[in-house]
């Protein structure tokens, strides 16, 4: 009867058992990348990335990254890269690899690369003044557009000492620039060249159904409702 007790109990907790062996041959597996900060996986890279504080007229205050390579000659003009939609900087970084990141292939190449973060992704929630949450979260592109990329290139421009800068621009990020360039195209004398990757101007031949659901409904009236201004 005992033994017959014991193999039951073995029985009843072998599957738990192998549950258990899997999640920690699964945990064995992780890319402890995960847990690093960004700016260490950069350094990871082999650059040492400087951490710069820039605010807009209409007081948000946004952190640039900067690499560049002391080891090679570098180039009078700047670059600056601006991400997308739902994003931020280290996403230049994903692939983790010096030379399969744009920025660390531009760094060795001679550039003063900066990286820009738009205004209320994870790394840009500061202001110089107190405001209600929901007055926080009243932006768009064209706040984007107005005040961050004039706030970042001028401030580029003062530190570097540089006459202008490149500008590359994913996705959201050329919705901005092609903004700016429509409310202000004076602006255009501060810069050298405009490369835009995945650019977006019009939304009238969006598939996607998340948008088509945002242009349709009042969504947005529902959300405010909630007090949803972040998601």
């Amino acid at each position: 009867m005992n033994r017959l007790f014991a193999i039951f109990c073995l029985l009843a907790i072998l599957p738990n058992a192998i549950k258990a062996l899997s999640i920690r041959q699964e945990r064995s597996r992780v890319d402890h990348d995960i847990f690093k900060h960004p700016l260490n996986i950069i350094k990871d890279m082999g650059f040492e990335p400087l951490v710069y504080h820039v605010k807009t007229e209409d007081g948000y205050i946004l952190p640039l990254w900067r690499i560049f390579n002391p080891q090679v000659p570098r180039k009078k003009i700047p670059v600056v890269l601006q991400h997308g939609l739902m994003d931020l900087s280290f996403s230049w970084f994903m692939n983790r690899k010096r030379q399969a990141c744009l920025p660390t292939l531009l760094a060795d190449h001679g550039y003063d690369v900066w990286v820009l973060n738009s205004r209320g992704n994870r790394l840009s929630k500061s202001t110089t003044k107190k405001v209600k949450r929901k007055d926080f979260w009243n932006f768009s592109f064209q706040e984007f557009a107005r005040y961050d990329i004039t706030a970042n290139i001028l401030f580029i421009k003062s530190f570097t000492k540089a006459e202008k800068v490149h500008y590359v621009g994913h996705s959201q990020g050329t919705t901005a620039f092609f903004a700016k360039m429509i409310e202000a195209p004076e602006f255009q004398q501060h810069i050298a060249s405009f490369t835009a990757l995945g650019p977006v101007f019009y939304l009238h031949n969006q598939e996607s159904p998340i948008i088509k659901a945002v242009k349709y409904s009042d969504i947005a009236a529902i959300l405010k409702k909630g007090h949803f201004y972040n998601l």
